[in-house]
């Protein structure tokens, strides 16, 4: 007896083309392919189709459509995952099998194939702190993986990012809420295979695998910390969103802003950037080169000029559109002004010394203060006397110049 159930996605019906009754190592006119992989208790199969690379997954009739459909379930919830073309129910003689199938994602390596990198401080930071993202933000969405191990993750390279992507749903189990004994259950499941994976290292040290285990943890409740809570954006709360994105900065992290909305619930995904992606980022964004810090510190304050103008404006301003908008009627002026009083000094430092301290108030008022209320204060607190009245002709100018235009007017 034979029954075969075949579902594929729409563009994919060529692999509903293949001979199904045999077994796929007895295959003919198929292009199978070498591709790289990790430990894994199923046969993977790598073809080639007119439509692009596939996995086939051997394993259970159940499996193979539980883990299609967990996928599809996994991707709607703006999970990075690999992407599910379809599964195959086989019966045959008695004997059961399933299929699943997937899209073969370019450009992604397993993790098991990056141990020698992650002996590099600089890559081995950047590869966990994704991992840790992902981690962090299925367990927010209520996503108990079960086999967090490093076969079970795929680790990709952007020019500006890494991003860890989820592989082997198998084992996933979705809930309203996650528990605190399910999210510890992952890690330790995640710790085991570290140690596996350290231990089997000619150079294992023990202290060093404690040292890195930490660090995951750690940086683990700390990103769990930060995106818990989400925030209803308003005028009055809209400087504790920048000030959860400062301290995202902070851990190392970045988001997407072109997915960021200033009229919207956010609980953003938190992406680990690459060296120097601050400063690509905004120099794209306004023209000028910065330092790292600077950049940091400019994007802070580009983000409330765009929930400014969108508030104004009663829109959404792109991001893009805020940055030029600031560079030129706040950036560029408080330059020229400091520029044209202290000759002898960078205006560039003065300004976002002075952004410092606007940041410092903010944080204390639980709301941004303003650039001319922080250069006032600023003064006072390390202006030397002599400059006193310097200093007066500076607040009227930058008032004059940031002056803003009410809804009414």
């Amino acid at each position: 007896m034979l029954n075969i159930k075949i579902f594929v996605e729409q563009r994919w019906e060529e692999l509903e083309n293949l001979c199904w009754t045999e077994k796929i190592e007895q295959w003919q006119n198929v292009r199978f392919l070498n591709r790289r992989k990790g430990e894994s208790r199923h046969k993977l199969f790598f073809i080639r189709t007119g439509k692009g690379d596939v996995v086939v997954k051997r394993t259970s009739e159940e499996l193979a459509e539980r883990e299609f459909y967990s996928y599809k379930k996994i991707i709607s919830m703006g999970i990075p995952t690999i992407f599910p073309i379809g599964f195959i129910k086989k019966e045959m003689d008695n004997e059961k099998e399933g299929y699943f199938l997937s899209l073969y994602e370019k450009s992604a390596l397993p993790e098991s194939h990056l141990i020698r990198m992650l002996k590099n401080k600089t890559y081995r930071d950047l590869i966990w702190n994704a991992v840790v993202a992902l981690l962090v933000v299925i367990h927010l969405k209520g996503i108990f993986w079960g086999d967090p191990s490093l076969d079970n993750i795929l680790i990709k390279f952007y020019k500006k990012r890494v991003e860890a992507l989820l592989i082997d749903a198998e084992t996933v189990s979705f809930y309203e809420s996650l528990s605190k004994e399910k999210e510890m259950e992952d890690l330790k499941r995640l710790f085991e295979s570290l140690f596996a994976y350290s231990y089997a290292d000619e150079e294992f040290d023990e202290k060093f695998f404690e040292k890195r285990k930490n660090y995951i943890e750690n940086r683990y409740n700390k990103l769990k910390q930060i995106l818990s809570e989400t925030i209803q954006l308003g005028a009055t709360n809209h400087f504790k969103l920048v000030k959860r994105i400062d301290n995202l900065f902070t851990l190392g992290y970045t988001f997407n802003p072109e997915r960021f909305s200033s009229t919207l619930q956010v609980r953003f995904y938190p992406i680990a950037p690459r060296k120097g992606w601050f400063v690509t980022f905004v120099e794209e964004m306004v023209g000028e080169e910065f330092t790292p810090e600077q950049s940091r510190k400019i994007f802070r304050e580009i983000l409330m000029h765009q929930y400014e103008m969108s508030s104004m404006e009663n829109r959404v301003v792109k991001l893009k559109e805020a940055a030029k908008d600031w560079y030129k009627n706040y950036f560029a002026k408080a330059k020229n002004i400091f520029k044209a009083y202290f000759p002898d000094k960078s205006p560039v430092k003065i300004y976002l010394e002075i952004l410092d301290h606007k940041w410092f108030l903010s944080e204390q008022a639980g709301k941004d203060v303003g650039i001319v209320e922080a250069a006032r204060s600023y003064s006072k607190k390390f202006g030397k006397k002599e400059y006193s009245s310097v200093w007066t002709n500076i607040f009227t100018l930058l008032s004059a110049a940031f002056s803003k235009k009410t809804k009414d007017e």
